[in-house]
């Protein structure tokens, strides 16, 4: 069976994970799950990450803005990743410091990039 894109960027994340020792889970929306739930969720070094995995232009459904928006309300970090911007899973893994938030265009639901915070002292 052949891979879709976006099972290739979770293989990739999925990999990325497991190398620095995050716990992650990936719920699955069966009807006993939240709808717009993101992909991943991750737990590294003490801090809370949602994360959205898509390919190619793919962009985040309003209902999973919305609970990503939720995430960060909670002060948990929130990604949009695609097989372009993998470098911001590896380097939230490597700065423990790091808090980034996904953000998206105005009016849209497409992604701008992903603002990036650091707490001091990590």
């Amino acid at each position: 069976m052949a891979s879709t894109p976006e099972v290739k960027v979770k293989d990739k994340i999925k990999a990325m994970l497991k190398a620095a020792g995050a716990y992650y889970t990936m719920p699955v929306m069966n009807g006993m799950a939240t709808n717009g739930t993101p992909d991943f969720a991750v737990c590294h070094a003490g801090r809370y990450l949602g994360l959205e995995a898509k390919a190619g232009e793919g962009n985040p459904t309003k209902l999973q803005w919305v609970r990503l928006g939720e995430i960060e309300a909670a002060g948990g970090s929130t990604m949009v990743i695609n097989e372009k911007n993998l470098e911001v899973v590896a380097s939230w893994l490597k700065q423990t410091s790091m808090r980034v938030t996904a953000c998206r265009k105005e009016g849209s639901d497409k992604v701008a990039y992903h603002s990036v915070f650091r707490s001091s002292g990590g």
